[in-house]
């Protein structure tokens, strides 16, 4: 054994518990103790002992919680803080189970070992800092530390290449050797892992702290594991590579501006809700930002639950599979509440009648463009399950322009699915309203469907009043009014939003439908609190440019809309005047 295994063997391993708040709720330790397991929104009662290899769900996902053993460290704390050894008998019990029931190390997939192992070394170093294991049963200690030693073997020996299930599992492999210092293998499991996270942390995080998967979700369960691994080292007296410090405070600035005032994730490509604010040390940037490489724009203002709040998604499609097809799609939050949001993932499963998988991911479920029915992306039936079988959608910023008080970007997708380039362009000013334009650009004729995909609470009271040459949507805290330059037709559809893996709920769809070769749609969002009037807006065309006028109180301003055409791609919206309405 090396020197450096030596020391670590001869002084406690620095090991907290830790209990993952997204997948572990109040009543998880009392369900389990009852024998009921309730995973992505469904409910199953197991009892003391049953079969781990047979799944009571048609989703795999559900089996795949099952053996990440989430519940452990669940269980180890509520025994700890109640002194109920009825939950540490539990955990033991299960983890027993498992053991005896012959599972191989790699049962399902590589990552579901990598959590296992993080999840049964958080819970025996959480009872042994609690005093519990005098209560384990006899010949468990050697059991529990064999299983861990030989699945880390395995998993290293089957890692996967890449991305958030490499980072996962190299971090598993790092709190084995730290949880564990006894066993021989220790030194080169600490040298290799360490070195292997520094790797990950370089090739997955780009240079602007976007994860290179294009999820909100997997950004900061990724991060949350490379945190996880650099607290280990430092709690045990290795110094974290610097290198690999210095990308993850990106990685965190990243990670901060995707978080709307109320503290949850924008849901971006497969990605549930909720809140990562816990693992990071600093507010969210209250200024406009974008990261140009990752492709996501963020305008905030002043640091409060109150602020308005945009982010605007004009970059890749993503590595591994969890990109959705939704380039310039947004979400809004403004007066304390979420009002155009992402529809989220919901699930990973395809079967039964209606492919839900498949909706989510589509252009038609997203606040963007949708041309002609398709995807930005072309996605067909494989031979098991839906594939994207085209080219991604090619993203190019344009412009960005961000002052105090006000800021534009401008953004163009070219999609190899139809003959048109689709060019977005977004003023924000003053905490108030946003201006949103959208050019449809061809030389031939398309259909074209702008959507904005309200939240469940915009969606109360909702209504859609088209009238003169706008259409017009108004509930009790969002007002949207949008112009076309051709002949319109709106409705309301419904939608679906998820916030979390499973759990879906119904929500409105204001659907704009037009058809031309040069389509423009002109609208403007604006948050509203149970004060506010609704902005009066109107439009003046002036041959290919346009003049908007948006008043609020009798005070408001006149912007000027541009034509884009070849000479002037770049065409930024121009706050031509400010005044009080006459």
């Amino acid at each position: 054994m090396s020197a450096r295994a030596s020391s670590l063997a001869s002084t406690a391993p620095v090991i907290d518990c830790i209990v993952d708040r997204n997948e572990c709720g109040p009543a998880t330790a009392d369900e389990i103790l009852r024998g009921d397991f309730f995973f992505n929104g469904e409910p199953h009662h197991l009892g003391r002992r049953f079969d781990w290899r047979t799944n009571p769900s048609r989703d795999i996902e559900w089996l795949i919680l099952l053996h990440k053993f989430y519940y452990a460290p669940c269980l180890v704390e509520k025994a700890a803080r109640s002194g109920d050894m009825r939950y540490f008998d539990r955990w033991t019990t299960l983890t027993a189970d498992w053991i005896e029931a012959g599972i191989e190390p790699g049962f399902i997939a590589a990552d579901v070992t990598g959590r296992r192992i993080q999840n049964w070394v958080y819970a025996w170093h959480g009872a042994m800092r609690a005093g519990l294991l005098h209560h384990a049963p006899r010949g468990f200690e050697t059991r529990l530390v064999g299983a861990i030693d030989a699945q880390t073997s395995w998993l290293w020996d089957n890692l996967h290449s890449k991305r958030n299930h490499r980072t996962l599992e190299l971090y598993a492999i790092l709190l084995s050797a730290f949880g564990f210092p006894q066993l021989p293998q220790t030194q080169r499991r600490l040298d290799f892992a360490i070195a292997a996270l520094e790797e990950n942390a370089l090739a997955d995080f780009r240079a602007d702290g976007g994860h290179c998967e294009q999820s909100t979700h997997y950004h900061c369960v990724a991060l949350r594991n490379f945190l996880n691994a650099v607290a280990l080292m430092e709690n045990n007296g290795v110094a974290p590579p610097p290198a690999m410090l210095a990308r993850l405070d990106r990685a965190k600035t990243f990670a901060r501006a995707i978080h709307r005032p109320d503290g949850e994730i924008a849901a971006l490509s497969d990605a549930d809700g909720g809140s990562y604010l816990e693992m990071l040390d600093e507010a969210a940037p209250s200024r406009p930002i974008l990261f140009p490489e990752s492709g996501y724009a963020v305008f905030a203002g002043p640091p409060s639950r109150e602020s308005s709040w945009l982010i605007f998604d004009c970059g890749p499609l993503g590595a591994g599979n969890h990109g959705h097809f939704d380039a310039h799609s947004v979400e809004l939050f403004g007066r304390g509440a979420p009002l155009i949001v992402d529809p989220g993932r919901y699930t990973y499963d395809e079967s039964g009648e209606m492919n839900w998988r498949a909706a989510f991911r589509s252009t038609a479920a997203h606040s963007t463009v949708e041309i002609d029915g398709r995807n930005q992306t072309r996605y067909a039936q494989g031979k098991r399950k839906m594939k994207i079988a085209g080219p991604a959608p090619q993203t190019r910023v344009l412009s960005f322009e961000p002052s105090a008080g006000r800021a534009f970007i401008h953004s163009r997708i070219e999609s190899a699915e139809y003959a048109a380039v689709h060019h977005r362009r977004i003023l924000f000013l003053r905490e108030d309203y946003f201006v949103v334009v959208d050019d449809i650009l061809s030389t031939e004729a398309h259909d074209c469907r702008l959507r904005w995909q309200l939240s469940p609470e915009a969606s109360c009271g909702a209504i859609l009043s088209p009238a003169d040459d706008f259409v017009r949507l108004a509930s009790p805290n969002l007002s949207i009014v949008t112009q076309c330059n051709s002949s319109a037709d709106a409705n309301l559809e419904v939608g679906w939003v998820s916030r979390r893996y499973g759990v879906k709920t119904k929500a409105l769809r204001l659907c704009i439908a037009a058809r031309g070769a040069q389509l423009q749609f002109v609208s403007v969002l604006s948050p509203l609190g149970s004060d506010d009037d609704a902005p009066a807006v109107e439009l003046a065309r002036r041959g290919k440019a346009a003049l908007l006028r948006v008043w609020r109180n009798e005070a408001g301003e006149e912007i000027l809309i541009p034509a884009i055409g070849a000479e002037n791609e770049a065409a930024p919206l121009l706050l031509s005047s400010e005044g009080t309405r006459a």
